[in-house]
């Protein structure tokens, strides 16, 4: 498990993979961000991404934080979301 993952800014980013970390955060992003794999952020941080568009197709649990996509364009969720505060 990784203490953080924390992207700075992308453009167009498929993470073809489960990630595990106390949060996973996107501080900005342009095109899209894809999630794949299963994402499992345990710290209070939780999981939160800022992008034009976001896919989860895969199941995303922030265990002790919130669940939150600042996006101008799409969210598509093909999965459950699941956080112990918001979404």
């Amino acid at each position: 498990m990784l203490a953080a993952l924390l992207v700075t800014a992308v453009n167009n980013w498929t993470a073809n993979f489960s990630i595990n970390a106390a949060s996973i955060i996107q501080n900005a992003g342009t095109g899209l961000t894809d999630f794949n794999g299963a994402l499992d952020a345990n710290g209070a941080a939780g999981i939160n991404v800022t992008t034009a568009n976001v896919n989860f197709d895969a199941a995303a649990t922030a265990s002790a934080g919130n669940i939150r996509a600042n996006v101008t364009n799409n969210i598509n969720v093909n999965d459950a979301l699941n956080a112990s505060q918001d979404i």
